[in-house]
C-alpha cells in the first residue's frame, strides 16, 4: 500500500478529509498522520511508546533517570521566561512536581524550584529544597518550608505559612491567617495581623504582637515585648522582662510584675495590680481592687481608691492613705497629714490608723497610733501622750471610762525622795469655778473652738501653774495644743494641807485643853476663896 506523501500545508489543505484518511507527512514533524474526524493526529512515534501497561500499572517503558514529564505544553518553562499557561509537570533532576496555572510568571522556571519541591494551583512558588506551596501567589523559599493560602510567604527553613498575605521569614516559624507575620526563630503568629519578631515568640488573635524573647501575646491588641513576657485579653501590653498581663487595657512594664483585670498597671519590678484602674508603681508593691494605688516600695493597696505611699506602708478599705514608710492604714477616709518620712522610721509619723470618715469632705480617724507609740483617739491625731482623748465634753468622744485605772508608784524608782513644800497655803490660793467647757480642736495652727460645750466644776490650768506647776502641763506650741491639768498631782498637796490642818487641829486641841485646865483651876480659887 502506498501512502500519499505531502507536506504539512498540503495536508492542512485537504477540503473535509474524510474519517481515517492517511498520509505520510514529508516536511516538519515528519511521520504518518491520520484524520479521526475531528483532528490531525501523529502516528508516526506509536513505534517508540513512551509508556506501557504492566499489570494495573501504567508505568515509563525507559529513561527513568532523564525525562522530565509535562501536560498542557510541549517543554518545560525555561530560565528568564514568563509564561502563561495551565500546566502540569515533573521536573526529574529536581524531582519536583507544579500542576496549576501561571500567568505572565516565571515562578515554574529551574531557577526557581527546589529540590524535591511541591507548587499546586495558581502562580505559586516552591523555591526551597523540599518546600511545598498550595494556593494563589504563594512563596515557599526556604528549605523545607510550607506556603498556603493566598500570597502568603515561608522564606526561612522550616517555616510554615498559611492564610492570607501572612509571612514566615524566621527559621522554625509559623504564620497563620491574615496578614500575620513570624520573623524570627521558632516564632508563632495565628489570627488577624499579628506579629511574632522574635526568637520563641507567640502571637495569637488579633493585631496581637509578641516582639520580646520567648514572649507570648494572645487576644486582641495585646502587645508582649518584654523578655518571657505574656500578655493576654484586649490590649493588653507586657513589656518588662517576665511580666505578665491579663484583662483589658493592663500593663505589666516592671521585671517579674503582673497586671490582672481591667486597666490595671504594674509598672515597677516584681509589682502586682489586680482589678480595675489599679496602679502597682513602687518595687515589689501590690495594689488590689478598684483605682487603688500602691507607689512605695513593698507597699499594698486593697479595696476602692486607697493609696499605699510609703515604703512598706499597707492600706485597706475606702479611700485611705498612707503616705509615710511602714504605716498600715484600715477603714474609710482618715485624715490626710504630710509625712515626715516616705522611706526610713521616723517616731512623729503614723504607725497605725483607723479612719471612720463618712465621705471625703468629712475625714476622721477612729484611732491614731504613731510610730512613737503615742495613742490618739478620734479626732487626736497627733497624739503628745501615751494615750490621749479629744478636747470634747460629748461622753463618746472626750470621756474614758474603766473599772480601775493603777498609777505606778514603786519606791525603787523613785530617786531624791523628800517631803514637798507644797500646802495649805497653795491650797487656799486656788479658785475652784463652774464654767461651761466647750469642745474644740486644731486646725493649720488656729483653735477651733465648737458652740457645744458642758457645764462643768474645776480649776484654770493657767492659773494652777503659778501656783503648783507640776499639776499642769503647758504646751510646746499654743498653736497646736492646749494646757491641760493632772488633778491626781494635787492629791499630794490635799494630803500635805490636810496634815498641816491636822496640826494646827492638834496644837488648838492642846491649846484647848490647857486652857480648859487653867479654868478650871481658876474656878477651884474662886470656890476656897468664897468659903472663906
Amino acid at each position: 500500500i502506498l501512502i500519499p506523501r505531502m507536506t504539512a500545508a498540503q495536508r492542512t489543505a485537504i477540503p473535509c478529509p474524510a474519517t481515517g484518511l492517511m498520509v505520510y507527512q514529508n516536511d516538519g514533524d515528519t511521520g504518518f498522520w491520520y484524520y479521526d474526524g475531528t483532528n490531525w493526529i501523529s502516528i508516526s512515534e506509536i513505534r517508540d511508546l513512551v509508556f506501557e501497561r504492566n499489570g494495573t500499572t501504567i508505568r515509563q517503558k525507559e529513561y527513568y533517570d532523564t525525562d522530565d514529564f509535562i501536560i498542557g505544553n510541549d517543554s518545560l518553562p525555561q530560565n528568564g521566561v514568563a509564561i502563561t499557561n495551565k500546566i502540569l509537570f515533573f521536573n526529574k533532576s529536581k524531582a519536583a512536581f507544579r500542576s496549576g496555572q501561571l500567568s505572565n510568571s516565571k515562578n515554574w522556571s529551574p531557577d526557581s524550584i527546589g529540590l524535591a519541591s511541591f507548587a499546586f494551583n495558581i502562580t505559586t512558588k516552591a523555591k526551597g529544597k523540599y518546600s511545598t506551596a498550595w494556593g494563589q501567589g504563594t512563596t515557599a523559599s526556604g528549605p523545607k518550608s510550607t506556603a498556603f493560602g493566598y500570597q502568603t510567604k515561608a522564606i526561612s527553613n522550616q517555616s510554615t505559612a498559611w492564610g492570607n498575605l501572612s509571612e514566615a521569614s524566621g527559621t522554625e516559624s509559623t504564620a497563620w491567617g491574615y496578614n500575620s507575620y513570624a520573623s524570627f526563630f521558632a516564632t508563632t503568629a495565628w489570627g488577624y495581623y499579628t506579629e511574632a519578631s522574635l526568637d520563641l515568640s507567640t502571637a495569637w488573635g488579633d493585631y496581637s504582637k509578641a516582639s520580646g524573647l520567648s514572649s507570648t501575646a494572645w487576644g486582641a491588641f495585646t502587645e508582649a515585648s518584654g523578655t518571657e513576657s505574656t500578655a493576654w485579653g484586649d490590649n493588653s501590653v507586657a513589656s518588662g522582662e517576665k511580666a505578665t498581663a491579663w484583662g483589658q487595657g493592663t500593663t505589666a512594664s516592671g521585671t517579674r510584675s503582673t497586671a490582672f483585670g481591667y486597666q490595671s498597671q504594674a509598672t515597677n519590678n516584681q509589682s502586682t495590680a489586680w482589678g480595675k484602674n489599679t496602679l502597682a508603681s513602687g518595687i515589689k508593691s501590690t495594689a488590689w481592687g478598684e483605682n487603688t494605688t500602691a507607689s512605695g516600695e513593698n507597699s499594698t493597696s486593697w479595696g476602692g481608691w486607697t493609696k499605699a505611699y510609703g515604703k512598706y506602708s499597707m492600706v485597706g478599705g475606702y479611700k485611705t492613705k498612707a503616705p509615710s514608710a511602714f504605716e498600715i492604714v484600715l477603714g474609710a477616709n482618715n485624715t490626710n497629714y504630710t509625712a515626715i518620712d516616705t522611706f526610713v522610721w521616723n517616731g512623729n509619723d503614723r504607725l497605725f490608723t483607723i479612719g471612720n470618715g463618712p465621705s471625703t469632705t468629712n475625714k476622721r480617724n477612729a484611732l491614731t497610733i504613731l510610730k512613737k507609740g503615742t495613742i490618739g483617739i478620734g479626732s487626736v491625731t497627733n497624739p503628745t501622750y501615751a494615750l490621749e482623748l479629744p478636747q470634747n465634753s460629748s461622753l463618746a468622744k472626750g470621756h474614758g471610762r474603766a473599772y480601775a485605772w493603777d498609777t505606778y508608784s514603786d519606791s525603787r524608782v523613785k530617786f531624791l525622795q523628800k517631803p514637798i513644800n507644797y500646802g495649805l497655803d497653795e491650797l487656799m490660793k486656788l479658785v475652784p469655778k463652774s464654767y461651761i467647757h466647750h469642745s474644740s480642736t486644731f486646725e493649720d495652727g488656729v483653735l477651733s473652738i465648737s458652740d457645744e460645750g458642758e457645764h462643768t466644776i474645776g480649776l484654770i490650768a493657767q492659773e494652777v501653774y503659778k501656783i503648783i506647776p507640776e499639776a499642769v502641763q503647758k504646751p510646746e506650741d499654743e498653736s497646736k495644743d492646749l494646757w491641760s491639768m493632772d488633778y491626781e498631782k494635787l492629791i499630794p498637796v490635799l494630803i500635805k494641807g490636810m496634815q498641816q490642818q491636822q496640826e494646827t487641829i492638834e496644837d488648838l486641841k492642846e491649846e484647848n485643853k490647857t486652857l480648859k485646865q487653867q479654868l478650871q483651876n481658876v474656878m477651884e480659887r474662886l470656890d476656897v476663896l468664897e468659903k472663906k
